[in-house]
């Protein structure tokens, strides 16, 4: 929405019924299937409850890969029919380059499980919870999904944490993803509604490893962000208001080339600073 809000409107204002699979780019198949095989190692761990060896982990990992690369190929055939040409910005994944994402994301996997928080979480007398990412709350009839990755009770606190595959240098960014999983937690009915018994903690990958980043939160920085998080969703509800109204003409379209390079409506798209 705020890089581009003809790139908003194109996803989330949909006159037609959504695809349920969408074109995505090589880079992030390998965020998503990372994601998903952390995700099965760590409901193994919570139901053995001790370190535990996943044989198969690295195996099922590209072939989910391969699996998700090659129905991605796919519907890139299907658009570039379509378009009578290649996508603008979209390769197809050839063995090549699938050997290549799969050892990106067999590193940035291998390298979450060698930390500090595998251990601690293997320990038989830690009391956590894995959450679905898509466990949400209603806010002023508003589905808000802010959930974090995991839930932790130590000493009569409670800290919620989150993996992000892509890392995120900035502390804005951070502070942004601690506030929600402090609303998210402060909202849910079997969590305490004392924001001074949390803590967030963020693992991040840089490149080479995991950052951790960590933040306690005062209430009045919660109801700040909380109020913030609400202009947001109203812009974004006159934004699809505007763009049914009107199309594109009244939108702001993208300022920098990399928001289009990266855009998986480039190839649909007549605002693209890349023509």
């Amino acid at each position: 929405m705020i890089e581009c809000e003809v790139a908003f409107c194109k996803e989330y204002s949909y006159f037609q019924k959504p695809s349920k699979q969408k074109i995505r780019t090589p880079w992030e198949i390998m965020l998503y299937c990372s994601r998903v095989s952390i995700n099965k190692y760590l409901e193994i761990l919570n139901q053995k409850r001790g370190r535990c060896h996943y044989s198969l982990l690295y195996d099922n990992l590209e072939f989910l890969i391969r699996q998700e690369s090659s129905q991605n190929n796919i519907l890139l055939k299907s658009r570039e029919i379509q378009l009578q040409k290649k996508s603008r910005n979209i390769p197809f994944i050839d063995e090549n380059m699938l050997l290549k994402h799969v050892d990106y994301a067999k590193k940035r996997v291998a390298s979450f499980l060698q930390t500090p928080l595998i251990d601690e979480l293997a320990k038989a007398h830690t009391i956590w919870y894995q959450v679905d990412n898509l466990n949400s709350y209603w806010d002023n009839g508003k589905q808000i999904f802010s959930a974090p990755n995991l839930v932790i009770e130590s000493n009569n606190n409670i800290r919620l944490i989150t993996f992000q595959l892509q890392n995120s240098s900035s502390k804005i960014n951070h502070s942004r993803v601690s506030y929600g999983h402090l609303i998210w937690a402060l909202e849910n009915e079997y969590l305490p509604d004392e924001p001074a018994l949390y803590r967030t903690e963020i693992y991040s990958w840089s490149g080479s490893g995991w950052d951790t980043y960590e933040q306690h939160l005062d209430k009045t920085e919660v109801m700040s962000f909380k109020s913030l998080t609400s202009k947001d969703i109203e812009k974004m509800g006159n934004l699809i208001s505007e763009y049914k109204k009107s199309g594109y003409s009244n939108l702001k379209g993208p300022e920098s080339k990399l928001t289009c390079k990266r855009c998986r409506n480039l190839d649909f798209c007549n605002y693209s600073l890349l023509d």
